[in-house]
């Protein structure tokens, strides 16, 4: 039998809702992002999601390593090469689930558990991207390591660097 380390003893500082535990420098792009850019970026940044956002910086999808493995697979099954230029939004996983910032940690952690998701959008009342969760944080939240914020008012998503292009 295994030996679990104490998990998330209260300390008074314990996370409870999203917005004291997402990270709101998220990566984004748009849907015409062609794949060989968006593997780059992931790659670079050390990532496995992209946010795919429209011109309001509202979520439309999201491109996972995933998508991109799926798309692969089925392209080279089918004994075919894998484009590198095939638009993200024709791979990405779409509409996606989002969440608030008032969501709660054990609602989030159901939902992704149910769905399989590496990761959600965080949205603003406008339905805004304000941030994202992944599987990470809420295992750093689980194994004590990571506490709440102390403030869950998030910084503004640039997606100034949203428009990917091939160099």
């Amino acid at each position: 039998m295994l030996n679990a380390p104490h998990i998330a003893q209260d300390n008074g500082n314990v996370p409870t809702v999203i917005g004291e535990i997402m990270t709101s420098a998220v990566e984004c792009v748009h849907a015409d992002a062609p794949l060989n850019a968006a593997a780059a970026r992931m790659k670079e940044r050390g990532i496995r999601h992209l946010v795919v956002v429209d011109s309001f910086r509202k979520p439309v999808g999201v491109f996972s390593e995933r998508d991109m493995l799926g798309h692969i697979a089925r392209t080279l099954s089918r004994g075919y090469n894998v484009p590198s230029r095939t638009p993200i939004g024709e791979l990405m996983t779409a509409p996606p689930k989002v969440i608030t910032l008032t969501t709660s940690i054990a609602e989030t952690a159901a939902l992704m558990a149910e769905h399989k998701f590496g990761c959600l959008p965080v949205v603003n009342r406008e339905r805004e991207l304000v941030g994202i969760v992944t599987v990470g944080d809420l295992l750093n939240v689980l194994a004590g390591k990571k506490q709440a914020k102390s403030s869950a008012r998030p910084q503004a998503v640039s997606v100034a660097d949203a428009n990917l292009t091939e160099d």
